[in-house]
């Protein structure tokens, strides 16, 4: 299913306190059986993804060993649910219409990553206290208001909704897992994504991209269609209790995004660094889309612009692309500045020929960590210039080892005529 937004879809629709330790038990209390199992699950993935690599050091599988092996069947293009948040309403409310579908689900994600983080709480809370008064007003009522309708306190969901950032500041690698029984294999994985953003042989411009990331996200892997005077300003692959944009974007006419985690390039003093940039305004990596996004106007070179300065806490690949020959890019971000950009047009290093520019969670100039690089350069260059469409771009992220166990979903845009495509692919 194709989604075009010439006319309108329907859709279907402070910090640490005492309070923190009281509602934590609560919910506890109120949860039954089978939500204390799905609670369980959820835990133990968290718990298992982050921490199992110091735990037990011996059986390690790295990045690279997890992606070479075999993935399983490609699934079917089945769409994400989509809903509506309109920014015409107070931010406290925006969330409901989401929340009121995935509350519980989110609640115990809530909780379980909050357990999680609880054993780092010292890190966590130089982190928070730093970030926390970087973050605009607008974008603290949406989570209070969120907060207030789960039942949780303000802390909780901030601190879900700093999953990335604080994966890093508690110095673990993130994208190492252990072998696990069958069972749980599905339950733990990475933060990496394959971006790729291609310009046809005619100069339209297509994105496509694979967010690979934790499974136990699945559930709540939605779009949405951001809303203003009623009339849609752009929509976007988010999970649902997440205010930022975790996943890819569109802006209708104008441009798109795609947001790929990158590593640390020196894992010392990752936390000293963080808080450095804090002090200099550094936000979560996934605001600065959602900050241009949410402005009235939004184009491909002030989104490009804007996405390449902003400072964060955490380095990261931000992927663009525009309605013009040669808007498409690959913006690798340190904390306060870009430290390389490929853009399309230009001679290429590791990311891909003049007409298409593929990231997955390396530096470009690198070698990379795994091997959905050279397959996913090799599927493009089989393509071609000439043969560039949606479908081939599915097909790419299609194959393996780009696809993967821990794929969630692709989503798939082309600004000219503003479309775009989100498909879940794997799930709890």
């Amino acid at each position: 299913e194709r989604i075009y937004f010439a006319s309108s879809r329907p859709s279907r629709s402070q910090l640490y306190t005492a309070e923190t330790t009281r509602q934590d038990s609560e919910m506890l209390a109120l949860m039954s059986a089978r939500s204390r199992l799905a609670c369980s699950f959820v835990i133990a993935a968290c718990f298992l993804h982050v921490h199992v690599a110091s735990a037990v050091p011996t059986n390690m599988v790295t990045r690279a060993g997890r992606l070479s092996a075999s993935p399983p069947p490609p699934n079917v293009k089945t769409p994400l649910p989509v809903f509506n948040v309109s920014l015409d309403d107070e931010p406290e409310k925006r969330w409901i219409p989401v929340l009121s579908e995935f509350k519980e689900i989110v609640k115990l994600e809530c909780f379980a990553m909050n357990l999680l983080f609880d054993a780092h709480k010292d890190t966590v809370d130089k982190l928070v206290n730093a970030f926390l008064p970087n973050l605009p007003d607008v974008y603290k009522r949406e989570l209070q208001g969120a907060a207030d309708y789960m039942g949780l306190s303000f802390r909780q969901v901030l601190v879900a909704n700093m999953f990335m950032e604080l994966s890093q500041a508690i110095g673990q690698p993130v994208y190492q897992v252990t072998q696990l029984p069958a069972s749980l294999q599905l339950r733990v994985g990475p933060k990496d994504c394959t971006s790729i953003v291609a310009q046809r042989s005619n100069g339209t411009v297509y994105h496509g991209r694979n967010q690979d990331y934790p499974v136990f996200f699945g559930p709540t892997t939605i779009q949405v269609n951001f809303l203003r005077d009623g009339a849609l300003l752009y929509t976007a692959t988010v999970f649902a209790g997440c205010i930022g944009i975790s996943g890819s974007a569109l802006r209708p006419g104008q441009w798109s995004f795609s947001v790929n985690e990158r590593d640390d390039p020196d894992q010392n003093n990752v936390l000293e660094r963080m808080l450095a940039a804090a002090a200099l305004g550094g936000t979560l990596v996934t605001l600065p889309p959602r900050m241009v996004l949410d402005k009235p106007s939004s184009t491909y070179a002030s989104a490009f612009q804007a996405l390449k300065t902003n400072v964060t806490l955490a380095p990261v690949y931000y992927i663009v692309a525009g309605t013009k020959p040669g808007e498409g890019a690959v913006i690798t971000r340190n904390r306060t500045d870009a430290a390389d950009v490929l853009s399309l047009g230009r001679a290429q290093q590791g990311g891909g020929e003049p007409w298409f520019v593929l990231q997955t969670n390396d530096d470009n100039w690198l070698p990379p960590a795994d091997n959905r690089r050279a397959s996913g350069l090799a599927s493009m260059r089989n393509v071609g210039a000439e043969n560039v469409t949606l479908d081939a771009l599915w097909d790419v992220l299609t194959t393996p080892p780009v696809f993967n166990k821990y794929t969630l979903h692709s989503d798939f845009a082309v600004p000219a005529w503003s479309e775009y495509d989100t498909y879940l692919r794997h799930t709890i």
